[in-house]
C-alpha cells in the first residue's frame, strides 16, 4: 500500500492550521467541533483542503478520546485519500466499520479503497488461518495481540502489516492497547511513517498516562518534527510531559529550544469540571536484606534486592460526573461528557457507554443511582480475594480521607462485599454506603473521587507504604495475646501449590510447638486472632499469606514458593510490619528437571507453573528452625 505523504498546503495553510487548531482546543466539546471543521475541508474538495484537514486531524486527534464521535473517522478517512495517503485512508475507513458495523457509507468507502488501491500479495496459508481465527474469535484484540508478537522479527513485519490490515475492518473496536503500540513501531520501520502516526496517536488515546507508551509519543513526535510542524511537537511533548514528569520526551534544553521555535502554543485545556490534587510523595524503598534457604532468591523477588521507588499517588476530583458500571467495569465521564480513561476500571469507557445505552430499553436496563459524593476503590482485579481487597481496594480509603473526604457519608464504589472479610473491614473503615461493581448502574455523582492507583495499581498496598498498612491495621485489636503460637499454614483445601510433603513437616514440627492450620476453615476473626498470636509462620505462597498483615514485629515468617511462581505481594509487606521474613524455594513435587525447579531459569523458557505442587526438603526447613530460635 501507498506510503505517499500528504500534499503540501497552500501557501496560507499554516496560518489557518494555528487558527483551526486554537479554534478547536479551545471549544467545550472539541469532537464536535473538530468533526465541523474537517467537513467543511472535506467539501472543499480540493488537495489543498485536504491536506489543511490531514494536518488539523493530526494535531488534535491525539488529545481526544478514541471514538468521541462516529463520524470523524470516516471524514478523516476521505481527506487523506483526497491528500494522497490511501494506505491511511484505508485504516481509518476501517476504523469507521468497527465503529459503525453495516454503515453504508462506511463500508462504501472502505470497498472503493480497497479497489482503488493494488491488490496486496496473498497471505501465507499460516497468516490466512489466522485472520479467519481471529475475525471469529470473541475477543480478537487478545488473539491478534499473540499472532503479532509471534512475528516480532524482521521478517515477520510485512506479514504483521497483512494480518493486521486483514482484521482491522472485520473485528469490533479494539482496548488491547499494545495491538496499537506494536503496530505503530511495525509501520515505522517497514517506512510507512503515516500509518505510524495514526497507530501511535490511537495507543496515546487507548494509555495516555503509562509511561509504557512513551514509544507512541515518540513515534508521533518524529512524525511531527519530519513535516515541520514545530507547535505540534512541541505541544505533544509538555502534554506527555504533564502526565508522565517522570520520563520527558525531550532533554529541558532542546524541548525549550523546540518552544522558542513553535511561537504560541494552543495547549488543551484541563477537562470540565475536574481538579487532580497530589496526594502521596514519590518515596524511595531501599533495600533490606532477608535470609533465603533452599534454591536461592525466587525470581520475582530479585528486583526488591535493589533499590525501589514508589510512584506518587494524586486524587482526582470530578464534579457533575456520570459513572457505568457492568461487570466490574466502571467507565467515568465528565459534565461534558467526555471520557477519563485515568479515573475508568476495567473497560474503555466510551464503548461500554456506548453498548450499555444501546442496551437502555432491553430486559435488563442500567440502574439510574443518584448520590451527591462517591469514592471508587475497585481496580483492575475485583474478584473476592484477600489480598487484593485488604492491601489493595480497602487501603484506598485513607487515601480518600487524607483529601478531606468523609467515607462514612459517601458511597464507595468497589468490588462485591461477598465474603465476610470484606464486610467487617469495610464495616470497621466507616463504609456506609456501597455500590458494588457488579451491579448494572448509571450513576451520576456531584462529586466523583478516584485515586490514581486505581487505574495504575501498585499492588500490593501501595509497595508495602506505611500509609497504606497502618491504616488497614488500625481498626482491629492486635495486641499479642498468651500464650503465643507457632504454624504451619497447609494448602490442602486448594488444589494447587500445596505442599506435597506437608505431613512429613508437621511430623517435624509439632514436637517444637507448631499447629497446622487451614485458614479457608477459619472464621475471618480467627484468622486475625490467630496470626496476630504467632510468633513463627511458615506457609506456601498464596492468599492465606495475607493474614501476616496482623502479626506482631518481630514475628518470624518463612514463604515457601515453588521454584517458578510466586510474587512479591507478602514480600513486600515485611519492612513496614517488621517481620523476620525468609524465603524458601523448594523443589517441584512432580519432577526433577531443571524445566521446573531452576527459579533463575528466564520465564519464557520455563513450563507451565502457576498450580504445581512442592517438596519442601526437611535439611532447609531445619535450618530455618535454627536461625529463627526454635532450635
Amino acid at each position: 500500500m501507498s506510503s505517499a505523504t500528504a500534499a503540501p498546503p497552500e501557501t496560507d495553510a499554516p496560518d489557518r492550521l494555528v487558527a483551526l487548531v486554537a479554534d478547536t482546543v479551545a471549544d467545550p466539546r472539541p469532537p464536535a467541533r473538530l468533526l465541523a471543521r474537517l467537513q467543511a475541508l472535506d467539501a472543499a474538495a480540493d488537495a489543498g483542503s485536504a491536506a489543511l484537514g490531514v494536518a488539523l486531524f493530526e494535531s488534535i486527534h491525539y488529545r481526544l478520546p478514541m471514538f468521541a464521535d462516529d463520524e470523524v473517522p470516516l471524514v478523516a478517512s476521505r481527506l487523506y485519500g483526497r491528500a494522497g495517503d490511501p494506505g491511511v485512508a484505508l485504516l481509518l475507513a476501517g476504523l469507521a466499520v468497527q465503529l459503525r458495523p453495516g454503515h453504508g457509507p462506511a463500508l462504501a468507502a472502505l470497498h472503493a479503497l480497497q479497489a482503488a488501491l493494488p491488490a496486496p500479495p496473498p497471505p501465507s496459508p499460516e497468516i490466512a488461518a489466522r485472520i479467519e481465527t481471529i475475525a471469529a474469535h470473541p475477543e480478537p484484540g487478545a488473539l491478534l495481540l499473540l499472532a503479532l508478537e509471534a512475528l516480532d522479527t524482521e521478517a515477520g513485519r510485512l506479514p504483521s502489516v497483512a494480518l493486521f490490515e486483514a482484521v482491522w475492518p472485520r473485528v469490533p473496536p479494539m482496548t488491547e492497547f499494545w495491538v496499537y503500540h506494536r503496530m505503530a513501531q511495525v509501520y515505522a520501520k517497514v517506512g510507512r511513517d503515516d500509518a505510524a502516526a495514526l497507530l501511535a496517536a490511537l495507543a496515546i488515546q487507548m494509555e495516555p498516562f503509562d509511561p509504557a507508551s512513551d514509544m507512541p509519543f515518540r513515534v508521533l513526535l518524529r512524525h511531527f518534527r519530519v513535516t515541520g510542524r514545530a507547535r505540534d511537537a512541541a505541544e505533544l511533548c509538555l502534554r506527555r510531559l504533564s502526565l508522565c514528569p517522570e520520563l520527558p520526551l525531550l532533554p529541558a534544553e532542546e524541548l525549550a529550544a523546540l518552544r522558542a521555535e513553535a511561537g504560541p502554543l494552543f495547549l488543551s485545556p484541563h477537562a470540565a469540571g475536574r481538579r487532580d490534587h497530589a496526594l502521596i510523595a514519590p518515596e524511595d524503598r531501599p533495600p533490606r536484606p532477608w535470609r533465603d534457604f533452599g534454591a536461592g532468591v525466587p525470581l520475582c523477588l530479585h528486583d526488591m534486592q535493589g533499590p525501589m521507588r514508589r510512584d506518587p499517588i494524586g486524587i482526582a476530583e470530578l464534579h457533575d460526573a456520570e459513572v457505568w458500571i457492568e461487570s466490574g467495569g466502571v467507565a467515568v465521564f465528565g459534565p461534558d461528557g467526555a471520557p477519563h480513561t485515568d479515573l475508568s476500571v476495567r473497560c474503555f469507557p466510551p464503548l461500554l457507554r456506548r453498548r450499555m445505552m444501546a442496551e437502555a430499553d432491553g430486559p435488563n436496563p442500567p440502574e439510574p443511582v443518584d448520590t451527591e459524593e462517591a469514592v471508587l476503590i475497585s481496580d483492575l482485579w475485583p474478584g473476592p480475594n484477600l489480598c487484593h481487597f485488604l492491601l489493595d481496594h480497602i487501603t484506598r480509603l485513607e487515601l480518600y480521607r487524607r483529601a478531606g473526604v468523609d467515607v462514612a457519608t459517601a458511597t464507595v464504589i468497589g468490588p462485591e462485599l461477598r465474603d465476610a472479610f470484606q464486610r467487617v473491614t469495610a464495616a470497621r473503615m466507616g463504609v456506609r454506603s456501597y455500590l458494588p461493581v457488579t451491579r448494572r448502574t448509571r450513576l451520576r455523582v456531584g462529586r466523583l473521587w478516584v485515586s490514581s492507583n486505581c487505574h495504575k495499581v501498585c499492588h500490593p498496598a501501595h509497595w508495602g507504604a506505611e500509609w497504606a498498612l497502618r491504616a488497614v491495621r488500625a481498626p482491629f485489636d492486635l495486641a499479642p495475646r498468651r500464650p503465643p503460637r507457632r504454624l504451619l499454614i497447609s494448602r490442602r483445601d486448594s488444589p494447587f501449590r500445596r505442599i506435597r510433603n506437608e505431613a512429613q513437616l508437621a511430623d517435624l514440627l509439632e514436637p517444637l510447638g507448631f499447629e497446622v492450620i487451614v485458614p479457608g476453615d477459619l472464621s475471618f476473626e480467627e484468622q486475625i486472632a490467630t496470626f496476630r498470636d504467632a510468633t513463627h509462620v511458615i506457609s506456601p505462597h498464596g492468599a492465606g499469606l495475607t493474614n501476616i498483615l496482623w502479626c506482631a514485629p518481630g514475628t518470624h515468617v518463612l514463604e515457601v514458593f515453588h521454584p517458578h511462581y510466586g510474587t512479591w505481594a507478602y514480600a513486600m509487606l515485611k519492612d513496614v510490619l517488621e517481620l523476620n521474613y525468609a524465603t524458601l524455594v523448594a523443589r517441584d513435587a512432580e519432577s526433577a528437571s531443571p524445566a521446573f525447579n531452576d527459579p533463575n531459569l528466564p520465564r519464557e523458557l520455563r513450563v507451565a507453573h502457576a498450580g504445581r505442587d512442592m517438596w519442601v526438603d526437611p535439611d532447609e526447613l531445619e535450618r530455618w528452625l535454627i536461625e529463627s530460635g526454635v532450635w
